[in-house]
Protein backbone atom coordinates (compact mmCIF):
# COMPACT_ATOMS: atom_id res chain seq x y z
CA UNK A 1 0.00 0.00 0.00
CA UNK A 2 1.54 3.45 -0.93
CA UNK A 3 1.41 6.75 1.98
CA UNK A 4 -1.27 8.03 -0.88
CA UNK A 5 -3.51 4.64 -0.07
CA UNK A 6 -2.49 4.36 3.60
CA UNK A 7 -5.20 4.73 6.35
CA UNK A 8 -5.46 7.82 7.36
CA UNK A 9 -5.93 8.02 12.02
CA UNK A 10 -8.23 11.15 11.81
CA UNK A 11 -8.22 12.05 8.57
CA UNK A 12 -4.52 13.14 9.16
CA UNK A 13 -1.76 10.81 10.20
CA UNK A 14 -0.93 7.35 8.00
CA UNK A 15 -1.65 4.60 10.55
CA UNK A 16 2.22 3.74 10.08
CA UNK A 17 2.84 6.70 11.61
CA UNK A 18 0.56 6.32 14.34
CA UNK A 19 1.57 3.20 15.17
CA UNK A 20 5.32 4.82 16.31
CA UNK A 21 3.63 7.42 18.09
CA UNK A 22 1.30 5.20 19.94
CA UNK A 23 4.39 2.59 20.56
CA UNK A 24 6.39 5.55 22.10
CA UNK A 25 3.51 6.76 24.41
CA UNK A 26 3.02 3.07 25.28
CA UNK A 27 6.60 3.12 26.61
CA UNK A 28 6.38 6.50 28.57
CA UNK A 29 3.18 5.51 30.07
CA UNK A 30 4.79 1.58 30.98
CA UNK A 31 7.63 3.68 32.74
CA UNK A 32 5.74 6.17 34.75
CA UNK A 33 3.42 3.55 35.18
CA UNK A 34 6.22 1.09 37.09
CA UNK A 35 7.11 3.66 38.77
CA UNK A 36 3.89 4.54 40.59
CA UNK A 37 3.70 7.67 38.81
CA UNK A 38 0.27 7.31 36.91
CA UNK A 39 -2.68 5.53 37.88
CA UNK A 40 -3.84 2.06 36.27
CA UNK A 41 -7.53 3.88 35.34
CA UNK A 42 -4.89 6.81 33.72
CA UNK A 43 -2.50 4.36 32.18
CA UNK A 44 -6.28 2.92 30.65
CA UNK A 45 -7.36 6.24 29.36
CA UNK A 46 -3.94 6.77 27.72
CA UNK A 47 -3.49 3.77 26.40
CA UNK A 48 -6.10 3.02 25.14
CA UNK A 49 -7.04 6.30 23.46
CA UNK A 50 -4.01 5.94 21.45
CA UNK A 51 -4.55 2.03 20.43
CA UNK A 52 -8.55 2.71 20.07
CA UNK A 53 -7.50 4.57 17.25
CA UNK A 54 -5.85 1.97 14.87
CA UNK A 55 -8.46 0.44 12.01
CA UNK A 56 -8.99 -2.85 14.88
CA UNK A 57 -10.01 -0.49 17.78
CA UNK A 58 -12.99 -1.37 19.00
CA UNK A 59 -13.81 -3.88 16.22
CA UNK A 60 -17.51 -5.39 16.09
CA UNK A 61 -17.43 -9.59 15.70
CA UNK A 62 -20.40 -10.01 17.07
CA UNK A 63 -24.38 -8.79 17.79
CA UNK A 64 -27.00 -10.26 20.29
CA UNK A 65 -30.50 -11.17 18.74
CA UNK A 66 -31.82 -7.89 20.37
CA UNK A 67 -29.63 -5.15 19.11
CA UNK A 68 -30.13 -6.93 15.49
CA UNK A 69 -34.12 -6.99 16.14
CA UNK A 70 -33.88 -3.55 16.71
CA UNK A 71 -31.94 -2.54 13.40
CA UNK A 72 -34.49 -4.71 11.80
CA UNK A 73 -37.25 -2.52 13.66
CA UNK A 74 -35.64 0.32 11.36
CA UNK A 75 -35.53 -1.32 8.19
CA UNK A 76 -31.60 -1.27 8.36
CA UNK A 77 -31.83 2.20 7.29
CA UNK A 78 -30.26 3.83 10.51
CA UNK A 79 -28.40 3.25 13.63
CA UNK A 80 -31.10 2.90 15.83
CA UNK A 81 -30.72 4.80 19.64
CA UNK A 82 -29.79 2.58 22.31
CA UNK A 83 -27.42 0.23 21.07
CA UNK A 84 -23.47 0.22 22.21
CA UNK A 85 -20.70 -1.72 21.56
CA UNK A 86 -19.40 -3.86 24.55
CA UNK A 87 -15.69 -5.56 24.81
CA UNK A 88 -15.62 -9.02 24.80
CA UNK A 89 -12.37 -8.78 27.39
CA UNK A 90 -12.32 -5.86 29.70
CA UNK A 91 -10.13 -3.35 28.14
CA UNK A 92 -8.78 -2.34 31.73
CA UNK A 93 -7.46 -5.73 32.00
CA UNK A 94 -5.61 -5.59 28.22
CA UNK A 95 -4.07 -2.25 29.80
CA UNK A 96 -2.61 -3.85 32.99
CA UNK A 97 -1.16 -7.49 30.94
CA UNK A 98 0.75 -4.96 29.21
CA UNK A 99 1.53 -2.87 31.94
CA UNK A 100 2.51 -5.67 34.11
CA UNK A 101 5.83 -6.66 33.04
CA UNK A 102 9.33 -5.12 33.68
CA UNK A 103 9.77 -3.75 30.53
CA UNK A 104 7.66 -2.89 27.18
CA UNK A 105 6.46 -5.55 24.91
CA UNK A 106 7.74 -5.25 21.60
CA UNK A 107 5.62 -3.05 19.24
CA UNK A 108 4.33 -6.11 17.31
CA UNK A 109 3.59 -7.84 20.59
CA UNK A 110 1.96 -4.80 21.47
CA UNK A 111 -0.61 -4.09 18.77
CA UNK A 112 -1.33 -7.89 18.18
CA UNK A 113 -2.52 -8.25 21.58
CA UNK A 114 -4.62 -5.67 21.09
CA UNK A 115 -5.90 -6.45 17.95
CA UNK A 116 -7.01 -10.41 19.59
CA UNK A 117 -8.61 -8.44 22.72
CA UNK A 118 -9.67 -5.22 21.67
CA UNK A 119 -13.09 -6.76 20.15
CA UNK A 120 -16.77 -5.85 20.83
CA UNK A 121 -20.06 -6.99 20.23
CA UNK A 122 -22.78 -4.47 19.20
CA UNK A 123 -25.65 -4.61 22.30
CA UNK A 124 -28.51 -2.68 23.84
CA UNK A 125 -27.35 -0.51 26.59
CA UNK A 126 -28.39 -2.63 29.17
CA UNK A 127 -26.41 -5.85 27.66
CA UNK A 128 -23.42 -3.58 27.90
CA UNK A 129 -22.16 -4.42 31.36
CA UNK A 130 -22.77 -8.63 31.19
CA UNK A 131 -22.63 -9.27 27.45
CA UNK A 132 -20.82 -12.83 28.82
CA UNK A 133 -24.64 -13.46 29.62
CA UNK A 134 -25.61 -12.54 26.09
CA UNK A 135 -25.78 -14.79 22.94
CA UNK A 136 -24.50 -13.22 19.86
CA UNK A 137 -24.47 -13.46 16.47
CA UNK A 138 -20.82 -13.89 15.26
CA UNK A 139 -19.70 -11.37 12.65
CA UNK A 140 -16.63 -11.96 10.26
CA UNK A 141 -15.34 -8.28 10.10
CA UNK A 142 -11.40 -9.28 10.06
CA UNK A 143 -10.03 -5.78 8.59
CA UNK A 144 -13.09 -3.51 10.50
CA UNK A 145 -14.48 -2.59 7.30
CA UNK A 146 -18.17 -3.04 9.07
CA UNK A 147 -19.07 -0.85 11.93
CA UNK A 148 -16.10 0.87 11.41
CA UNK A 149 -14.04 3.07 14.56
CA UNK A 150 -15.17 6.81 14.75
CA UNK A 151 -14.12 9.22 17.05
CA UNK A 152 -16.93 8.88 19.25
CA UNK A 153 -18.93 5.95 18.61
CA UNK A 154 -18.65 4.09 15.30
CA UNK A 155 -20.06 4.68 11.30
CA UNK A 156 -22.94 3.03 10.47
CA UNK A 157 -23.60 2.59 6.79
CA UNK A 158 -27.14 1.53 5.51
CA UNK A 159 -25.67 0.57 2.15
CA UNK A 160 -22.79 -1.80 3.46
CA UNK A 161 -23.48 -2.87 7.17
CA UNK A 162 -27.19 -2.21 6.54
CA UNK A 163 -27.43 -4.75 4.07
CA UNK A 164 -24.91 -6.83 5.98
CA UNK A 165 -27.18 -7.17 8.90
CA UNK A 166 -30.32 -7.45 6.45
CA UNK A 167 -28.75 -10.90 5.54
CA UNK A 168 -27.43 -11.90 8.49
CA UNK A 169 -31.21 -11.32 10.00
CA UNK A 170 -32.47 -13.08 7.02
CA UNK A 171 -29.99 -16.36 7.81
CA UNK A 172 -31.00 -16.45 11.33
CA UNK A 173 -34.68 -15.53 11.26
CA UNK A 174 -35.28 -18.36 8.60
CA UNK A 175 -33.60 -20.78 11.18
Amino acid sequence: MTEANATLIDGQVSEADHRIAAYAIYCVTHKQFSLGNISLKRANNIVGNMLAATPFGWRVVGITPSALSLFHDSNFRVRPKGIQRAHIFNRIDTVKELLNCDIPVEPEELFRTWELRDKTILCLNKENRRISEHKHFKIANPNGLHFTNAYIGYSYSPQRDGQFLRELWEKHSAS
